[in-house]
């Protein structure tokens, strides 16, 4: 793929990929291309449920 945007389109300076850190073998290919770690972000997921409980739980109007 990096070889298809360099053909399509050859003033490209920056690739970004993103993984997760406990992919070791995708990490490990991203490193031996090149890649340097940039920047870390964290994702998370709570159901509607559990917020209103939480918030209930702080004495706070819904």
């Amino acid at each position: 793929m990096l070889l298809k945007v360099r053909e399509l389109y050859p003033d490209v300076k920056t690739v970004r990929t993103e993984n997760v850190t406990t992919n070791a073998p995708m990490l490990s290919i991203n490193n031996r291309l090149g890649f340097k770690f940039y920047r870390e972000s964290i994702e998370a997921q709570i159901s509607l449920d559990k917020i209103r409980q939480y918030l209930k739980s702080k004495k706070t109007i819904l």
